[in-house]
Parts: structure tokens; C-alpha cells; sequence
């Protein structure tokens, strides 16, 4: 896979890169936890796929317990994604809709959320040292962190109207 790291990935490459990681996955009972980009295994000496390989969009992928560090999942659509136990120090998670995600014991270490969308999220983090939540949302079904203060994480309750 070539990719300048500014341009995104190619529609049908993405397509093709999906059915190939799928079975690959099934043929030797991968979990699909235990993929990792090159940058993530030799950090600063590899730098691929880079920021634009479109992590979120794999189609059927679990991310519990991947190592997404310093990825870029913004705008992601990752709706009742499993991100349990997911590694996403420093990613930048900003307007990603995580509507009905399970983040229990995912790394947030400086990761960002602004704006993100939590609602009916579960929200259990482990490590969220400064990580930044201004704008994202977040209701009354959204599970958090005992002690965890959305306001004054700068974070916005979104109150549906009841009919």
C-alpha cells in the first residue's frame, strides 16, 4: 500500500484491503486486536499506513484492545463500536460519532474528543490524563466515570425532547 500520508486512501484499495485483512483473519484465527500498523510497531523508525488509512471504516473490525496511538479517527462513524480495553493515546477522536460505544478501560492519554458524540455511550475510561473533551456530547444515558465531571470537562449534555 502507497500513500503520500496526505491524500486519502483509494475507495477500492480500502475495499480490497477489507476482504484481505478479513480473510486473513479467519484463515489463521487472528484476533483482530492483534493488528497493528507498522508506525505502531516501530515507532519513528516506520510511518505507515499514516494518518489517512481509514482504521474506523474497517468493515466488521472489533477495536477492543487495539493499538490505535496517535491515530486519526476524526469524523469516524464508529456507532456501537467495541473499544474496550483499546489503546488510543493521542489519537485524535474529534466529531467521531460514538454513539452506543463501549470504551470500558480504554487509553485516552491526550487524546482528543472535542465534539465527539457519546451519547448512550459507556464511557469507563482507564487512562484520560489530558485528554480534551470541549464540545462533545453526552446524555443521560451515557455511562461515566464515577467522580468524572462532563461540565467542567467542558463537555455538553445533550437533552432530547420528550414528547
Amino acid at each position: 500500500m502507497n500513500n503520500d500520508g496526505v491524500s486519502p486512501f483509494a475507495a477500492p484499495l480500502m475495499d480490497a484491503v477489507e476482504r484481505l485483512v478479513a480473510q486473513i483473519l479467519g484463515r489463521w484465527a487472528i484476533p483482530a486486536h492483534r493488528v497493528i500498523a507498522h508506525s505502531d510497531l516501530a515507532p519513528g523508525r516506520k510511518t505507515d499506513p499514516g494518518a489517512r488509512f481509514d482504521w474506523a471504516n474497517l468493515a466488521g473490525a472489533c477495536l477492543s484492545h487495539a493499538r490505535l496511538m496517535t491515530a486519526s479517527l476524526t469524523h469516524a462513524h464508529l456507532r456501537g463500536a467495541a473499544l474496550k480495553g483499546a489503546n488510543l493515546r493521542a489519537a485524535r477522536l474529534t466529531h467521531a460519532n460514538l454513539m452506543g460505544a463501549d470504551m470500558t478501560g480504554a487509553n485516552l492519554w491526550q487524546a482528543d474528543l472535542s465534539g465527539a458524540n457519546l451519547c448512550g455511550a459507556t464511557c469507563l475510561w482507564g487512562e484520560i490524563s489530558k485528554a480534551c473533551f470541549a464540545g462533545a456530547l453526552y446524555d443521560e444515558a451515557t455511562r461515566l466515570p464515577p467522580g468524572f465531571h462532563p461540565g467542567a470537562e467542558g463537555m455538553i449534555c445533550f437533552d432530547m425532547p420528550r414528547a
